[in-house]
């Protein structure tokens, strides 16, 4: 493979990963500022032809497709113009108000496309460019989806786009988001936790159970943690506290302060835990289903 094609496919990668990383951690209006910067630098960069920035921003979008239904209407939202109104509210009194408008008017369908010939939004008559193409493209692809996330009809049913039902889109978008990526980091922290207790053949859990009376009962309840992290304080360099590495002691400290948090009440739903309690939180239909499908540290 030729170095320029080589670098053309690492400079499309990068700027995948930076506009999702982006998503993932600012949101949708965060990133569609980012894929604008990406796709801004590199077609001003004065040795690409026309031919490699069209091939970049398609790669780039295909690389996106998971991202593009909000990075639209993101697209859609940066075409409104802030306007500021005052309004006569009679008695001398006056109320300055912020209304959004797209030139004059909402966006409607043939404000984003007319006739399949795509026109500048801002009336100008300049074709719109590239980029703007492929984002009106896919706001079209998504109206009535955009449309009916928040429906406003105008006159003889006419529907259109408001700065407000892209905004409820946007938000609707990465509260999504924002709630699976909490539920995966939450299920890694409980895997993590299920293969820190079953660790050399559940030692750490075996300690727990057994802890205040030397009677394991499968059970792991906070007054075990308690326990342990008192056994470690008090004696630093004793049996149990030299037994476990400090990730795992710093996992039970982390158990007995989040006892009652929504997540760490997932594994102890009766008050304590045990492999079962885990193996249910994780979607496991069995204790030996969750043991067979997780690593175990040697």
């Amino acid at each position: 493979m030729p170095d320029s094609i080589y670098q053309f496919n690492q400079q499309v990668e990068s700027s995948i990963n930076k506009v999702k990383e982006v998503n993932k951690t600012n949101g949708t209006q965060a990133a569609y500022q980012e894929l604008r910067k990406e796709y801004d630098n590199f077609i001003n960069n004065p040795n690409h032809s026309q031919s490699e920035d069209k091939a970049y921003l398609e790669n780039i979008t295909s690389g996106l497709k998971n991202e593009m239904t909000g990075l639209s209407a993101a697209w859609g939202l940066d075409q409104f113009q802030a306007k500021q109104i005052q309004y006569n509210r009679g008695n001398g009194n006056y109320e300055t108000q912020t209304e959004f408008l797209s030139h004059g008017k909402n966006l409607d369908k043939k404000t984003i496309i007319n006739d399949g010939n795509l026109t500048d939004i801002n009336a100008t008559g300049q074709v719109l460019t590239p980029f703007d193409q492929i984002m009106s493209r896919e706001l079209m692809n998504n109206f009535n989806e955009f449309h009916h996330s928040k429906p406003v009809l105008g006159l003889f049913g006419h529907a259109y786009l408001s700065h407000d039902t892209l905004i409820h889109k946007i938000k609707e978008i990465d509260d999504t988001n924002f709630k699976e990526q909490k539920l995966e980091q939450n299920q890694n922290q409980d895997v993590n936790i299920a293969q820190s207790l079953m660790a050399n053949n559940n030692e750490l859990f075996a300690t727990l159970d057994s802890i205040n009376n030397g009677n394991p009962e499968g059970k792991i309840h906070r007054s075990n943690l308690k326990k342990f992290i008192q056994e470690t304080e008090n004696n630093p360099n004793g049996a149990i506290a030299q037994s476990f590495n400090p990730e795992q002691v710093s996992m039970v400290y982390n158990l007995e302060k989040n006892w009652n948090s929504e997540q760490i009440k997932m594994l102890h739903p009766d008050g304590y835990i045990s492999f079962d309690s885990i193996a249910n939180a994780l979607g496991y239909n069995s204790t030996q289903s969750m043991i067979n499908n997780l690593d175990r540290n040697n």
